[in-house]
C-alpha cells in the first residue's frame, strides 16, 4: 500500500508582514510557516555565500577563528558535545563536504552567535523581522540580555555536513523557535500538539524520529497516527521556518547546511510556556519527592526542587517572574513612546495578554511556597497597574471607534436612502417598460390579426375575380 503523502508547510512572502498579522496569524494559532523575502536581505546572504550559493568557508574562518562552539556527533546520541574552535570545524567540514561518502556525521549546534561578534567586536550579521526580534517580541533573549548580559543566550547558528540532523523533539521551554537557511537544504518534519503523546513511551521518553519503520511498535505503538498527521517541508537557501511552540520535530541536512536559529517566547505563547514549567516542576517534585526526608525544611524541599527545575529546564519560576518583569516593563516603555496607529493596535495586544498572564502566575499556589520568589512577585505586582493602563488608551480607542461608527451609520442610512430612491425610480421606469411592452404585444396581436384579415379578403376577392 502506498505511502500517503504529507502536507507541505505553507509558503508566503515576509516582505511588509504586520507583526500583529504575524502573530495573530501564525504564532498565537500555532502554524508552521516557511518566510521567503527575508533572509536574501541580511548581510551574511552576501558575505557567508561564494558565487555559487555555497558557504565561503575563507571568510567564515577568518571571521570565527578563536571561537568556540559545541560540536556534537550525530552517530552517538546522548554523548555531550565536544567543543571545538569555530575555524578548526568549518575547515574540517569544507573536507569532509568533498567527499561522497561521509565517515563522520559532525554538526556544530547550538553555537552562540551573536555572543561570538560581540565578544570580537563584530557586527551580527543579520537583522531578523520586529516580530520575530525585538524586545517586545522576544522575551526570552531580552531576559538573557537584561538579567545576564554577555552570557548565553537563545541565538544560534548551526553548521553540518550532509546527513547531520537533529532528532525528534520539542523546543526548549516549549518555546517558538525560527530556523533561517544561508546555505544548503533542509528537510523538516512536523507532528501537530494532538498527536504528541503517540511519539512518547510510557516514560514520556520521545522517540529519536516519528517515521514509523524506525520506530519500536512496542514502546510506540501509535505513532503511525502521529506520522498520518506530520507536515513536511523542504527547506532551500534563502528561506526562514517558524516552528510554533508545542510542536515536535525533526529535520535533517540533505546538503551542507548553515543556518541562523533563535528560540523564542513573547505573548503569543507564553501561557504554553508557563503550562509547561508549572508541568516540568511537578515533574520534579515527584521525582525526588523520596528525598523530602532530607531536607531541614519543606520550603528547603522546594528550593532545591527549583534548582533542578533550572538545570533540566533552563528557568525556574523566580526566573520566570523576572521574565515577566522585563517585559513588563519594554510594554510600559512602548506605551511611553506613544504609539499610533497598527503599531499602538500591536502594543495594546502584547498588553492584554501579559497583563493577563500576570494575573494568574501571582495567583499560583507554586509561587505562594517560594519565599525567594517573593521580591520578583512583588515588583511584578508593581508593575501590573503600569501594563494596565492599556484599559485607558483602548477606552480612548474605542471612543474614537464609536464615532467612527456613528458617522459610518449615518453615511450608511445616507446611501440606504439613496439607493431606497434608485430602487424606487428603477421600479418606476420597469413599471413603465412592461406597460410598453404589453401594449407592443398587443399591438403585434393586432397587426397580425388585421394582416390575416386582409389575406381572406384579398382571396376572396381573387376568386370572384376568375
Amino acid at each position: 500500500m502506498a505511502e500517503a503523502l504529507a502536507k507541505q508547510v505553507e509558503k508566503i512572502s515576509g516582505r511588509g508582514l504586520s507583526s500583529l498579522h504575524f502573530l495573530q496569524t501564525y504564532a498565537a494559532p500555532g502554524r508552521p510557516v516557511i518566510l521567503e523575502d527575508v533572509v536574501p536581505s541580511w548581510p551574511c546572504w552576501t558575505t557567508w555565500r561564494d558565487e555559487q550559493g555555497e558557504p565561503n568557508f575563507s571568510q567564515l574562518v577568518a571571521d570565527f577563528k578563536g571561537c568556540d562552539g559545541p560540536v556534537s556527533d550525530c552517530q552517538k546520541r546522548g554523548e555531550a558535545p565536544d567543543v571545538w574552535d569555530v575555524s578548526s570545524y568549518l575547515l574540517w567540514a569544507q573536507e569532509e563536504d568533498k567527499g561522497s561518502d561521509h565517515k563522520q556525521l559532525l554538526y556544530l549546534k547550538d553555537w552562540h552567535l551573536v555572543q561570538a561578534c560581540r565578544a570580537a567586536g563584530k557586527e551580527v550579521p543579520y537583522e531578523a523581522p520586529a516580530f520575530l526580534d525585538s524586545p517586545l517580541h522576544d522575551w526570552l533573549n531580552l531576559h538573557k540580555d537584561t538579567v545576564a548580559p554577555g552570557k548565553e543566550d537563545y541565538r544560534f547558528c548551526y553548521v553540518g555536513v550532509k546527513g547531520t540532523r537533529t532528532p525528534l523533539h520539542h523546543d526548549v521551554l516549549f518555546s517558538h523557535s525560527w530556523s533561517a537557511n544561508i546555505c544548503g537544504m533542509k528537510h523538516w518534519i512536523f507532528y501537530p500538539p494532538e498527536v504528541s503523546e503517540f511519539l512518547l513511551d510510557e516514560h514520556s521518553e520521545a522517540a529519536e524520529t516519528g517515521i514509523p519503520r524506525r520506530c519500536d511498535p512496542q514502546r510506540f505503538p501509535r505513532v503511525a497516527e502521529a506520522w498520518e498527521k506530520r507536515l513536511e517541508a523542504i527547506q532551500y537557501p534563502g528561506q526562514l521556518i517558524f516552528v510554533p511552540s508545542g510542536w515536535y520535530h525533526e529535520v535533517e541536512n540533505l546538503s551542507l547546511a548553515v543556518s541562523i536559529n533563535h528560540n523564542w517566547l513573547n505573548a503569543s505563547n507564553a501561557e504554553m510556556v508557563w503550562g509547561f514549567l508549572l508541568k516540568e516542576l511537578e515533574a520534579v517534585k515527584r521525582k525526588i519527592g523520596d528525598e523530602r526526608k532530607n531536607f531541614s525544611s519543606e520550603a528547603e524541599f522546594l528550593e532545591h526542587c527549583q534548582v533542578v527545575l533550572q538545570a533540566n529546564s533552563e528557568l525556574d519560576l523566580e526566573g520566570w517572574l523576572s521574565l515577566l518583569t522585563t517585559a513588563a516593563e519594554e510594554v510600559d516603555r512602548r506605551f511611553k513612546a506613544q504609539p499610533q496607529g497598527e503599531e499602538l493596535h500591536e502594543v495594546e495586544w502584547v498588553a492584554t495578554k501579559l497583563r493577563a498572564l500576570i494575573e494568574r502566575c501571582l495567583e499560583c499556589p507554586a509561587l505562594q511556597e517560594l519565599p525567594k520568589a517573593s521580591a520578583s512577585a512583588e515588583l511584578l505586582r508593581a508593575l501590573a497597574p503600569e501594563v494596565s493602563h492599556v484599559e485607558a488608551i483602548s477606552e480612548k480607542a474605542a471612543q474614537v471607534l464609536s464615532g467612527f461608527q456613528q458617522k459610518y451609520q449615518s453615511m450608511l442610512m445616507e446611501h440606504h436612502e439613496k439607493f431606497h430612491g434608485q430602487q424606487l425610480r428603477e421600479l418606476e421606469l420597469w413599471s413603465k417598460n412592461k406597460n410598453i411592452q404589453e401594449r407592443r404585444r398587443q399591438l403585434w396581436e393586432q397587426c397580425g390579426a388585421r394582416k390575416a384579415q386582409l389575406a381572406e379578403e384579398l382571396e376572396d376577392f381573387t376568386w370572384s375575380a376568375w
